[in-house]
């Protein structure tokens, strides 16, 4: 009897591979929660929102600091709502949402994967393998460590087109439209209509991606048509009794001002249409760093008709429209790019698992040559940090605590990784696991200076103390989003004069408030010590005066050394 030769070992990561790049994720987000405080101004405006939404009980129109908050529906409010209604009111439930988040993308686009590919014979390691280049890649694995609605309106926008590729599978729109339509209207609750631009378009092209099989562009059709319908009725739900209740501006907000605007002349993050760019492949990494994600490419877009090349055009029409429309819409931020990355994490999915199983498992360890070299190239930016940060004082606050050890363990995880990419089981894990590794070790070097220049916690507890005592509060030098509202717990708004005369005049009618004044760098020490106490805030300081004192100290000032920004 002929001895049976040995089962090569498969270059995509298996199902058990990906519970290793999952459980590799998880402890680096873990690590994230536990080095680092709630971020301002993003991070800390979310939770405010949320914490006064639950102090007021006004669970239908969102508020900040007393006003209504029109820049965001409230399903990710709700989703902290029901943490806090078991746990009680915490930080670590919120910030847990967005790896929670995280998880079920990377669930999602494993069963794309199985639908893009389901005749093929390596077609269920397509969606495994998309699975974990969606964790592995680094800009979609750091928002599963960051409070942020990106990843919950990503979900919607995969599970639309799911709904999409069922329907086309099975030539019919019953039972999917029901699906597509709670994903357009949890897409809409999660962050407004712009859930349609990455799963109408796809829709729209079912011509060119569905081989032109008539019965089956009709059954995508109708599934996007009364599926849209369908999502409108869930998000009108919320959004006519909000409408109402949040009066005339709040409705003209949500109802036109934040996509109009974002879209013709964008209020906030107005940046050139090429913007996007040369942003999108350091977005990818690593991948952009293997020679297997180039290698074959331009062959495999001359391969025949057939269940790949109808695969690859569903995927061309779920982005790449979308990608050019958001470089056209005058707000952009890299967030956006989010469906982008799912989307090219499928298309790497199938590349890998389907053309490059023995180069990307059984070829040299040279394809890993790119990550360790960066990783190599980090460990050298913490040991020459002291003096990159000699004479600028924005970097100053990364000294504090600094300590050569982040460079000692990344060079040791570079050279470790070098070692093990010899053995072909492990390269594809390895490619994964390059994320989780640097934003770990990136968390723990920054846990002392994080802490230090942007915990909002004292700030906040100072106000707290200040409020129950019966002692109004201002802040003052920039805009106020809440920064330390939910830290503090706060129970009263904030008062937010916009110049030094509304200051001014706060002062004079409060003699017995505090007012919180940010100042820039270049306040002189003369002024910051006229003041009550300085906190650290973020890369400036913040100042503490009672009204009387602000009154007295600044009425022949004319102009105060305030925070630009």
């Amino acid at each position: 009897m002929r001895p049976q030769s040995p089962t090569p070992e498969p270059a995509y990561p298996g199902t058990p591979r990906l519970v290793w790049v999952w459980f590799a994720a998880l402890v680096s987000a873990l690590i994230s929660l536990w080095a680092r405080p709630l971020l301002p101004v993003d991070e800390t405006r979310y939770l405010a929102v949320a914490w006064e939404m639950w102090r007021t009980g006004d669970f239908l129109v969102p508020h900040i600091n007393g006003e209504t908050y029109s820049h965001k529906p409230p399903l990710l409010f709700w989703m902290m709502h029901a943490g806090w209604s078991v746990f009680g009111v915490n930080t670590w439930w919120p910030r847990l949402i967005p790896f929670l988040l995280l998880t079920a993308n990377a669930l999602m686009l494993r069963r794309l994967g199985r639908q893009l590919w389901p005749q093929e014979a390596a077609g269920r390691s397509a969606g495994t393998t998309a699975a974990a280049v969606f964790l592995g890649s680094l800009y979609a694995f750091l928002f599963g460590t960051v409070v942020m609605f990106d990843l919950l309106l990503l979900l919607a926008v995969l599970g639309g087109w799911s709904a999409l590729l069922k329907a086309h599978r099975e030539g019919s729109w019953k039972g999917n439209v029901l699906w597509f339509g709670l994903a357009i209207g949890l897409g809409v609750l999660a962050k407004g209509p712009v859930v349609l631009l990455f799963t109408l378009l796809p829709a729209l092209a079912a011509g060119h991606w569905s081989g032109r099989t008539t019965g089956n562009t009709a059954a995508v059709g109708w599934t996007a048509f009364l599926g849209t319908l369908l999502g409108a009725a869930i998000a009108l739900c919320w959004a006519i009794p909000a409408g109402i209740h949040g009066g005339e501006e709040y409705r003209d907000a949500i109802f036109w001002g934040q996509t109009a605007g974002r879209v013709s002349d964008s209020f906030a993050h107005a940046r050139p249409w090429h913007w996007y760019l040369p942003i999108l492949p350091a977005m990818l990494m690593p991948w952009p760093l293997y020679p297997a994600t180039w290698k074959q490419w331009r062959r495999s877009k001359e391969q025949p008709r057939g269940p790949r090349s109808d695969a690859r055009r569903f995927l061309v029409w779920s982005t790449v429209p979308a990608f050019l429309f958001l470089c056209l819409m005058s707000g952009k931020q890299p967030h956006y790019l989010l469906p982008t990355i799912a989307g090219l994490s499928l298309a790497l999915g199938g590349h890998f698992s389907l053309r490059l199983r023995a180069e990307f498992g059984h070829g040299s360890r040279w394809n890993h040559a790119g990550p360790v070299l960066v990783l190599l190239l980090f460990a050298g930016f913490f040991v020459l940090l002291p003096q990159i940060s000699e004479g600028r004082d924005e970097m100053t606050w990364l000294l504090e605590d600094w300590s050569p050890w982040p460079a000692l363990a990344l060079a040791a995880a570079a050279l470790l990784w070098w070692w093990m990419a010899a053995r072909a089981s492990w390269r594809s894990t390895l490619a994964c696991l390059f994320a989780p590794l640097l934003l770990a070790t990136l968390n723990m070097y920054l846990h002392t200076p994080l802490n230090t220049a942007y915990d909002t916690t004292p700030l906040g507890l100072r106000a707290k103390a200040l409020q129950e005592a019966g002692h109004p509060v201002a802040f003052f030098g920039a805009k106020f989003h809440g920064q330390f509202t939910f830290t503090g717990r706060l129970i009263e708004p904030v008062s937010n004069p916009e110049d030094f005369q509304e200051a001014y005049q706060w002062a004079q009618d409060n003699p017995e408030g505090t007012m919180f004044v940010l100042i820039n760098d270049y306040a002189p020490d003369s002024y910051t010590k006229q003041a009550q106490e300085v906190f650290l805030y973020a890369s400036h300081r913040m100042a503490v005066w009672s009204g009387k004192r602000f009154a007295r100290a600044h009425q022949p000032v004319k102009e105060l050394p305030v925070n630009d920004e």
